[in-house]
């Protein structure tokens, strides 16, 4: 069997090898990070590993298995393109060896809170469901632990919809369009082709979702596969109402029945509930399960209340847009943001929060920043780190107001991860007093 080489070791590196390995192919792995001591116990042995530093594959690799969060200006990259080998990413690896159906999710915001409840539906109708992706476990450890007939829900990112080549979803939808990862794109329309990416196998036997309420997704028309099915007020198989959604026509579920907040996460449940029925789920299964679906860690996430102040974790808000959803969905707030800056529009964001944030609380790599943008307009405070953040924002806050972690950037500068950032947060609310 030929060797396969695995460049970034990360999870889902780790289980692209695994999977690999289950096939028989001979597997060399390279990270920049010096792993080895930290090898998963059942790699050992099994893989070949290149010391970091390596520039150039080792002869007879015939296939790279490209990590998302491998930069393109890699050398090993760019040296094994120059070969012309050919680089996919783990999502199109993993799905060559898929047995089930695929119901893939992307978009800028929302990805997560979508692909959890897709599954969550899918369940509540009888069906294997599993999330996956980007959230939830690697797609090829999915597709290494389930049985055949397991409808895999796949959230993927603009990063994980690069490499593919024959991904083909039976279900897909682009939720939204707006300005991201502008610190890995030249141009923003550069990142929403990778988006586009997920219609581009499908044929007129899949069925495609996208906003119609959305103006930057109407400028991608020419890429909708011939199925395409819209998602608005008032439009498309489920409709979104003022206080709920319907399903053709007939009233699906109230606003207040639902445990997620948030307006926007009417186009959530929207999508969500629209893939599963157009993929044979009844109705009243639908409906139950958006009523039982507990909102997911991190995205407008209750995590403590002390003398009527409310504290609400949404570190998954990596962007401006996530931002401004959230300060949409409350009054009286009290904002931590900062962190690694990936770019966004202040003025948007000083709109938004206009009549909303009391005061703002800054930390990490880009507290300046944002201070020199927002300080004009609001009290801001530069804060530095997240447990002084909270500490600054308890303090000033009275009954009645919210203390929102909505961070608006990346985590990297001080957390391994928007989860860590969140569970920190959390950890830190339970021990006030």
């Amino acid at each position: 069997m030929s060797a396969i080489l695995v460049i970034g070791m990360g999870k889902s590196g780790q289980w692209a090898a695994r999977l690999a390995l289950k096939q028989g192919y001979s597997v060399l792995v390279y990270d920049d990070r010096d792993i080895a001591d930290s090898l998963a116990h059942d790699l050992r042995g099994r893989v070949d590993l290149l010391p970091p530093g390596t520039a150039r594959s080792p002869v007879g690799v015939e296939q790279v298995i490209l990590s998302p969060g491998v930069p393109p200006e890699h050398n090993l990259l760019q040296w094994v393109e120059a070969q012309g080998l050919p680089v996919i990413s783990e999502i199109e690896f993993a799905f060559r060896a898929a047995n089930g159906r695929v119901f893939a999710i992307t978009g800028s915001n929302g990805k997560t809170t979508t692909t959890a409840l897709t599954a969550h539906l899918l369940r509540a109708g009888g069906r294997n469901a599993v999330p996956c992706g980007n959230y939830g476990r690697p797609f090829a450890q999915a597709v290494l632990e389930e049985d055949a007939g397991t409808d895999f829900v796949l959230e993927l990112s603009s990063f994980q919809l690069e490499r593919i080549d024959t991904f083909k979803p039976r279900f897909a939808a682009v939720l939204n369009l707006t300005p991201d990862h502008l610190d890995r794109y030249e141009a923003v329309s550069d990142y929403y082709a990778a988006k586009f990416n997920l219609f581009r196998n499908m044929d007129s036997a899949d069925i495609a979702f996208v906003n119609g309420d959305d103006p930057e997704t109407a400028r991608w028309t020419g890429s909708f596969p011939e199925q395409t099915m819209t998602i608005g007020e008032g439009q498309g198989l489920v409709q979104i109402q003022e206080d709920g959604l319907t399903l053709d026509d007939e009233r699906l579920v109230n606003l207040d029945e639902l445990q997620l907040m948030g307006r926007h996460n009417l186009y959530n449940a929207a999508f969500a509930a629209a893939m599963v029925a157009a993929a044979g789920i009844e109705r009243d299964a639908i409906r139950s399960g958006l009523c039982s679906f507990v909102p997911i860690s991190h995205r407008l996430e209750l995590v403590g209340e002390r003398n009527g102040v409310r504290f609400f974790n949404d570190s998954k808000a990596t962007n401006f847009d996530s931002v401004i959803k959230a300060l949409n969905s409350f009054d009286a707030i009290r904002l931590i943001a900062g962190g690694k800056f990936k770019g966004g529009d202040f003025d948007a964001l000083l709109d938004a929060g206009r009549e909303r944030v009391r005061s703002a609380y800054l930390i990490g790599d880009s507290a300046g920043l944002f201070h020199d943008a927002l300080a004009g307009s609001w009290s801001c405070t530069i804060s530095g780190t997240l447990d002084q953040a909270l500490l600054d924002a308890a303090r000033d806050a009275v009954d009645g107001d919210v203390v929102l972690l909505a961070p608006g950037c990346a985590s990297f500068d001080q957390f391994a991860n928007y989860e860590e950032r969140g569970d920190v947060f959390r950890r830190l609310v339970e021990a006030l007093p």
